[in-house]
């Protein structure tokens, strides 16, 4: 009787590839305007959705309509504050609205949409990937 039995060595297999931090950016924006309104809703809960557009006072989440988020079509995302003239894309929106700088620490805006998503954090994978622990010199043989 022949056996199918087929064994795999798992030892050989290629390290996990890192994501660049372009290609983590674009995955997660994809992901965000995929869910665009919950997020937005998520962040600015008082806002309101008229004719395709999102509107709330400011980034804090103050009431008004000066700003405005589109919702669809090429330009989903980009948002526009009239009474400051403040703007951007949906990263610079999120940072604001979480009192985070997109500027300097935008990795930890990556973070907050990663972790809001429900998704790995993968600056923490790539560290463990690329640092594995140091366990100490050997305490005894086999």
């Amino acid at each position: 009787m022949s056996s199918n039995i087929v064994w795999l060595d798992f030892n050989e297999a290629p390290a996990h590839p890192a994501e660049d931090s372009t290609a983590r950016r674009e995955r997660l924006r994809r992901a965000l305007l995929a869910n665009l309104e919950a997020a937005l809703r998520h962040l600015l809960p008082h806002g309101q959705v008229r004719h395709g557009v999102f509107r709330i006072g400011d980034c804090r989440g103050a009431p008004g309509d000066s700003l405005t988020v589109t919702l669809r079509g090429e330009r989903a995302g980009l948002w526009q504050d009239f009474a400051t003239g403040e703007g951007g894309d949906v990263f610079d929106l999120w940072a604001m609205a979480n009192g985070l700088d997109a500027k300097r620490g935008f990795s930890a805006v990556l973070d907050s949409v990663e972790a809001w998503l429900g998704l790995p954090a993968t600056s923490s994978l790539r560290s463990a990937l690329l640092l594995p622990d140091d366990l100490g010199p050997p305490t005894g043989k086999w």
